[in-house]
């Protein structure tokens, strides 16, 4: 609607800020804080640009900005967040949807308020979502957690807030200690006055002097061919990253035993291994860790700062995720001694363990079982479950005949089988993940993924893919499958075909999603 230049849209709406801003600036001095001011600028208008969003204003250290996408402002004020951590700051992000009018290029209104007021009730390295925005982004890969109804400052009633959790199946990091912080401010320093000045004066000619010097060493004598850099190949136990947009190898790190498990967290990629030890590998620096929990670990996941090991013997051992220290193990009856294939997982407020027929909830600060749900009657292979949209997912099947996919939802933790997910008897374990608004299942023994639509229950693709699935991870605008017998698959998911297969040798165990969106794998020397 158009009134006298004045129109009026629906847009959505991000604003962010510096936490403590204040704080740090009276802390770092009035140069200092202007360097690391422009640092922030430039990262959050390169997410900006990434994601389409359309700077409105900026005050300060606070950013204003406009997208078409609701997903989009989503992602856009996650990676934001996240990249400013480097600067040794944190800052917090709202965002909201709703008609605004549009003068003179500026937006106005109510819902310019509420945005803003969203932004200002989140925490640091928070992303606070309205109920508005919520709905729009169901099945685009965003987890979000209940964050209560809040009276926002200068808006009429009362506003229902989420804080996002996950993007695209991978949580979101945990905000940096103060320490951690400190350091990285501290390496913030302003060049000399006369280093600027010179800069600007002399780079053209500095320009001019490096291209004639360029053109002269052609016309002199020709360098010999720069050598392409040799392929990295996996020649032993080792966790292993691939670039997305090349489908090759792109780090691969040795580990100190068999690797059987493997998640994503905290800015670290963590291996679980036979031997009773955990690596930890920075997923930039690619340093690694070696942690010794004890035992013979079977499955890890990552949650809330805390990466806990579930041992064959049914103890889970808790590896606080910044410090690597290790908490005493949770020794908890839940049943027989389990060999391989028993999974673990983490979300909505608990631990998550798969036994043969049995799922259970385990509530880590009480350190006990809470609930437990048990599947069919005949279930005897071992399982493998996956928390997200809702509910819990859980695969197993009954030996040697077919089995499927079960899901564990409410108070009361009904079962509902899925119909039509076929998963052939074995030894080993079938993987299931959630991610892309689908739940993904495989079976070691069948050449078939399914995708599961969470809001109906029902199979809404059935996706030809090799023998041999060990693992299943969602990233973004891949699904991505590892097998035993060396490869790995990436899947699109939204032509539902195989669209890349890559050849990476030994035996891959398991896959995950890095927090730079890399797919690593633990691989077992073939």
């Amino acid at each position: 609607m158009t009134s006298r230049g004045r129109t009026s849209v629906l847009v959505t709406l991000l604003f962010t800020d510096i936490v403590a801003s204040t704080t740090v600036a009276e802390e770092m001095g009035d140069r200092r804080w202007r360097e690391l001011l422009a640092r922030h600028h430039r990262l959050i208008r390169t997410e900006l640009k990434r994601f389409g969003g359309r700077e409105l204003d900026t005050a300060g250290d606070g950013f204003f900005a406009a997208f078409d996408s609701p997903a989009a402002a989503i992602r856009c004020a996650c990676a934001a967040t996240e990249a400013v951590r480097s600067l040794g700051v944190e800052s917090r992000a709202g965002t909201h949807i709703g008609e605004c009018e549009l003068l003179d290029g500026k937006v106005s209104g109510v819902n310019v308020h509420i945005a803003a007021r969203t932004m200002a009730t989140a925490g640091p390295g928070e992303v606070l979502v309205t109920a508005s925005l919520k709905d729009l982004v169901r099945g685009a890969g965003v987890g979000l957690e209940d964050r209560g109804v809040h009276h926002l400052k200068g808006v009429e009633g009362e506003w229902h807030l989420f804080a996002v959790s996950s993007v695209d199946g991978t949580p979101r990091r945990s905000v940096s200690t103060e320490e951690e912080s400190r350091t990285r401010r501290d390496g913030i320093v302003v060049p000399p006055l006369v280093v600027r000045r010179g800069i600007r004066l002399v780079a053209a000619g500095i320009a001019l002097v490096l291209a004639i010097a360029a053109a002269s060493l052609v016309l002199i004598t020709r360098s010999p061919a720069k050598q392409p850099a040799a392929p990295l190949r996996i020649t032993g136990n080792s966790a292993a990253a691939i670039d997305p947009a090349t489908g090759r190898l792109s780090a691969v790190r040795p580990l100190p035993d068999i690797p059987v498990a493997i998640a994503s967290g905290d800015g670290s990629i963590w291996v679980a291994e036979q031997s009773g030890t955990v690596s930890r590998i920075d997923a930039v620096a690619h340093r690694t860790q070696t942690i010794g929990v004890g035992g013979s670990p079977v499955g890890i996941a990552v949650g809330s700062g805390v990466v806990w090991v579930l041992d064959s013997g049914l103890s889970i051992t808790p590896v606080n995720a910044r410090t690597g220290t290790v908490g005493p193990p949770l020794q908890i009856p839940l049943g027989r001694f389990v060999f391989r294939g028993t999974a673990v997982a983490v979300g909505d407020g608990a631990l998550w363990v798969a036994q043969t027929g049995i799922v259970y909830e385990i509530d880590p600060s009480a350190r006990r079982v809470s609930r437990q749900a048990g599947l069919a009657s005949n279930q005897t292979s071992v399982p493998a479950v996956a928390v997200g949209e809702g509910a819990v997912w859980a695969t197993s099947a009954s030996m040697p005949n077919a089995g499927g996919l079960f899901k564990i939802a409410g108070q009361s933790l009904k079962v509902t089988a899925v119909n039509g997910v076929v998963l052939a008897g074995g030894s080993a374990y079938d993987p299931v993940a959630v991610g892309d608004g689908s739940v993904w299942v495989a079976s070691p023994y069948t050449p078939t993924l399914y995708r599961v639509d969470p809001a109906t229950d029902q199979v809404v693709a059935r996706i030809p893919i090799a023998l041999g699935a060990t693992g299943i991870a969602v990233g973004r605008n891949r699904v991505w499958i590892s097998f035993s017998g060396g490869t790995v698959s990436g899947v699109d998911p939204n032509r539902e075909r195989v669209a890349s297969t890559i050849s990476v040798g030994g035996a891959p165990q398991a896959i995950a999603i890095g927090p730079d969106g890399r797919p690593w794998i633990a691989v077992q020397k073939g």
